[in-house]
């Protein structure tokens, strides 16, 4: 499942279960919206992360939702940066998910509740206040299956915001597997791993300042 599809399913979706019927509506927040503003161009084009391109930002969207609880209204925002993976040489991309929700006490508690338990069951948690976590793996790349990528994933709640940012990218910085040794396989996908926890997670903290 994607970023974007969880980051629903985690937090939009949890308000839109408990009534079944929605409707788009128009509105404007505090929050601007521009989440490409919130990363400079020269900070993830650095190394681990060798992210290249513009950054692209998706449509808003808002909806309102009446619930048993109270009315509430949620308005989700995402930006990415690189390009899809695709055929040939594997290239390194970043997406963020921003999703607002407001409406009475009872309701938003409910949904800060619920989200609040997926951002911990998502991985480590690197930050209390706000409540961050991040988790990553690497997989053999696709389009060619050659060689390792490695992904993260961070998902944060900032007071009314639910947050999710995703990386994948190529990795060569790390010596050449062993296929007769798993164990040094492993030894390199960790440490591939922790090459960039912390690149990623200061994109996170960045986000999350903006919010």
């Amino acid at each position: 499942m994607s970023t974007r599809a969880r980051f629903a399913a985690a937090f939009a979706a949890t308000v839109t279960t408990l009534l079944p019927a929605t409707s788009s509506v128009a509105g404007t927040k505090a929050f601007t919206g521009d989440l490409c503003s919130t990363l400079s161009a020269s900070t993830i084009a650095a190394p681990p992360l060798n992210i290249s391109g513009t950054c692209v930002r998706g449509r808003t969207k808002t909806y309102e939702v009446s619930t048993p609880l109270g009315s509430i209204r949620t308005v989700s925002y995402w930006a990415r940066w690189g390009s899809p993976i695709s055929v040939g040489a594997p290239k390194s991309t970043l997406s963020i998910g921003v999703t607002y929700a407001e409406g009475s006490a009872a309701v938003l508690a409910y949904v800060q509740q619920h989200f609040r338990g997926e951002v911990l069951a998502n991985g480590t948690p690197f930050s209390a206040k706000p409540l961050a976590t991040d988790a990553e793996e690497t997989t053999a790349c696709h389009n060619p299956p050659t060689g390792d990528c490695t992904r993260g994933e961070i998902m944060a709640l900032v007071g009314h915001y639910g947050v999710t940012i995703a990386y994948a990218g190529p990795t060569d910085s790390v010596a050449q597997d062993d296929p007769q040794h798993p164990g040094v396989d492993e030894n390199h996908d960790l440490a591939q791993e922790k090459e960039i926890r912390g690149p990623l997670t200061g994109v996170a903290e960045a986000v999350m300042s903006a919010l």
